[in-house]
């Protein structure tokens, strides 16, 4: 589900206020103006503001107030909150030069460590997102539809190398998204798995553990 989509099934919960930062500000998923939790920010005065980057856990899906929000009260600085639901480094990092213009032009930035179901592989493509397009025929799937065939239909050794393949990707696609962003970086775990843990193939839930993974 996409950020956006959150505000329709969640409004009972919480108002997310969401709004389109900038028309020139592309949402790769959908290829229209990027939609983003409110309130929107007043003032964007270059060095007066920080930047909160990363998905669901960021954007704060049945938060009545996110952690961006929550640490803009306590330092009395003005936050930008770019979670997007679902979200991978490359989301923000593959074209999107205006994105990144309001990133480099905040005070700093924390960058929350998101999830590698977002990445692309030899088998799907992704858009940064949880979404896939089966490479083979086209078709879309989302990331746990895909595990669960790869996993259904492939022996250990295979979806290890899948998997292996997906992680190298990921790995470059923060290596790329961190050296675009020049500004004071904080890096943040957002997990109740911890970073070093040990690999399960025997379903979706065990291979990717809990969000963000």
């Amino acid at each position: 589900m996409v950020t956006e989509g959150y505000a329709t099934p969640d409004w009972e919960v919480v108002d997310y206020q969401m709004y389109c930062l900038d028309p020139e500000v592309i949402d790769r998923q959908t290829n229209t103006g990027l939609l983003l939790r409110g309130p929107k920010p007043q003032h964007l005065e270059k060095g007066k503001y920080f930047v909160c980057i990363g998905a669901a856990q960021t954007f704060g899906r049945f938060c009545e107030k996110p952690y961006p929000t929550l640490l803009q009260e306590r330092l009395n600085v003005v936050t930008l909150n770019l979670g997007y639901g679902g979200a991978g480094p490359s989301f923000f990092s593959k074209d999107n030069d205006r994105l990144l213009k309001y990133i480099n032009n905040a005070r700093f930035a924390i960058i929350q460590v998101m999830s590698g179901r977002s990445e692309s592989n030899s088998l799907f493509e992704s858009r940064g997102l949880g979404f896939y397009t089966r490479i083979s025929d086209g078709t879309s799937i989302g990331c746990d539809d895909a595990f669960r065939e790869l996993l259904k239909e492939n022996d250990r050794d295979y979806i290890k190398k899948i998997v292996a393949e997906t992680r190298h990707n990921w790995v470059n696609n923060y290596k790329e998204l961190l050296e675009k962003i020049t500004i004071p970086k904080i890096l943040f775990w957002f997990s109740v798995r911890k970073p070093h843990y040990r690999e399960k193939y025997d379903d979706v839930s065990s291979l990717f553990g809990n969000f963000p993974n």
